[in-house]
């Protein structure tokens, strides 16, 4: 008896270990904000997950109607399980030219043979009939405007006294 149950969790575990996981190379883009004003920065991310290493083609911004006022990379590797995830990360803060629906054209990376692009991605701009320029990064905390992230809402409430 304990042969033939030792025998079916034997089976089970290698049949769970050759299941296969979704590791098919995934390349997508975000913004910040749908709906911005001309003059006021917003970043667009474009993040390309579980691929090999690659060439990346920024889209062409001037022809897209913004200006690039900032860029970052960045990359990550995981092992968990058994399991490797890798992605990069590209980041562009961006400021709009002129106002009304402009769309974020795609960006490609070619790896190896394959080539991989995002969906453009469609924003609305308006007016800035102020002409408010705000030249901080976009979800900068700022003193005066409220904390979103739960650990500072903690750490504002926490408060220390010495006996």
């Amino acid at each position: 008896m304990r042969t033939i149950i030792f025998c079916c969790m034997f089976l089970m575990s290698v049949a769970l270990q050759a299941q296969k996981t979704d590791n098919s190379p995934l390349f997508i883009a975000k913004v910040s904000e749908q709906e911005i004003q001309a003059g006021v920065p917003f970043e667009v991310d474009f993040q390309y997950t579980q691929g090999q290493n690659g060439q990346f083609v920024e889209p062409d911004w001037e022809k897209s109607g913004f200006s690039v006022v900032g860029t970052s990379q960045s990359s990550s590797i995981s092992i968990t399980n058994r399991v490797t995830t890798s992605s990069v990360r590209y980041q562009y803060t961006l400021v709009a030219r002129d106002t009304g629906t402009l769309t974020i054209p795609a960006a490609t990376i070619t790896a190896g043979k394959a080539e991989y692009h995002t969906e453009p991605v469609t924003i609305h701009v308006l007016a800035n009939p102020d002409g408010v320029q705000e030249f901080t990064r976009p979800n900068a905390r700022q003193k005066d405007k409220d904390v979103h992230d739960p650990q500072e809402k903690l750490k504002k409430q926490i408060k220390t006294t010495r006996i």
